[in-house]
């Protein structure tokens, strides 16, 4: 890049700071009383992993995710899986990593679970049980009805699966 483009830039910065200052972009704590919070979603989750080929085959075949193509990152492969349109979940292998003692510790502080909707729990208690998932609880309704499965992962990462 040239000197004329750098010049351009730091211009084009110091008009940008001039007519938006940080006192204008931040709302005071009086006026953003009235503001309500912005509408979110669950975007994604990243779970380190040991053995990244076996998770994202067991993720693929268990719970139907899709593998975009796998990214090698200076110390780290990461593999990004996706249920199309809802959710991605990032596998994610450093190298040299190790996996703490109690990773579903409820004495702990943390991520503890990650939990998959359904709208028919009884057909995906019976595809994982197929799949010879081992499933850890089983919640059900007054009715008798399954509505949470609890399973782990082969790497022994925490999964529910919940019907609303």
């Amino acid at each position: 890049m040239n000197r004329t483009a750098y010049m351009m830039i730091a211009l084009g910065m110091s008009v940008t700071s001039a007519v938006f200052s940080a006192e204008q972009m931040i709302p005071s704590k009086s006026a953003a009383a009235g503001m309500s919070p912005p509408a979110l979603f669950i975007d994604h989750n990243s779970v380190g992993v040991a053995d990244i080929d076996k998770m994202t085959e067991w993720y693929h075949r268990v719970l139907g995710f899709e593998a975009a193509p796998r990214r090698h990152i200076d110390t780290y492969d990461l593999q990004r899986l996706t249920i199309p349109g809802q959710f991605y979940l990032n596998l994610m292998q450093q190298k040299g990593s190790v996996r703490p003692a109690g990773v579903m510790d409820l004495d702990k502080q943390g991520l503890m679970i990650i939990t998959f909707g359904t709208s028919d729990a009884e057909a995906v208690y019976k595809w994982l049980i197929a799949q010879d998932v081992s499933i850890l609880r089983v919640g059900k309704n007054a009715q008798g009805k399954i509505t949470s499965m609890h399973f782990t992962d082969p790497e022994g990462n925490h999964l529910e699966i919940a019907q609303r």
